[in-house]
């Protein structure tokens, strides 16, 4: 018997480590060379290969009719980045540097899109609506995120011309600010100052 409380308290507390490693988009927090945690990772390489975790999802759990009543989805919209399972791979601490910055990049461009996903869901929640008015809205997001990112990367061959990579991250930085309304603990404007 004691056996299996050990377990069940062993399996609780791994799930709680890893929910615990995987943190929010948060402007204060800069992605570093330490957050890329998976054992492929190495600043010593003999190759080029970046591959951040970074997850733009949403959670919503409430009744259709609690849904219908909702307005502010702002905290349902999450932009995550998960360390223990991104990769960095790097010939010299040069090419690190700049995959970081490019990691960054990526993270700051998911949360503008979860940004403009939180504002497209106020505007697309009608009265009556049902949450499948959802899935529309996340599928058109993830492609657009996609395309930008393909762009991006190609542009910049992975963030290695670090010069027009600060052309893209600054832009996305001012679109963030924009939207600032729309950050995961905001409270998202009334309808008559969406409307001016």
């Amino acid at each position: 018997m004691k056996f299996s409380y050990l377990l069940v308290l062993l399996l609780h507390f791994s799930i709680i480590t890893n929910a615990q490693n995987e943190f929010d988009w948060d402007a204060s927090r800069a992605i570093s060379l330490q957050d890329f945690q998976s054992k492929r990772s190495s600043v010593e390489g003999d190759k080029i290969f970046i591959h951040p975790t970074i997850n733009l999802g949403f959670d919503i759990k409430m009744s259709n009719y609690e849904f219908m009543f909702t307005k502010n989805f702002n905290d349902k919209v999450t932009c995550k980045f998960n360390p223990k399972s991104s990769i960095l791979i790097s010939e010299n601490e040069q090419q690190a540097r700049a995959l970081i910055k490019f990691t960054q990049y990526q993270f700051d461009l998911h949360e503008l899109h979860a940004r403009k996903l939180r504002k497209r869901m106020l505007e697309g929640n009608g009265v009556f609506s049902d949450v499948s008015f959802i899935q529309p809205l996340f599928q058109k997001t993830q492609e657009e995120l996609a395309e930008e990112i393909g762009e991006v990367t190609e542009q910049t061959n992975i963030g290695l011309n670090e010069e027009l990579l600060l052309t893209y991250h600054l832009k996305v930085l001012d679109e963030i600010e924009t939207l600032k309304d729309f950050c995961k603990t905001c409270k998202p404007p009334k309808a008559s100052k969406k409307s001016k």
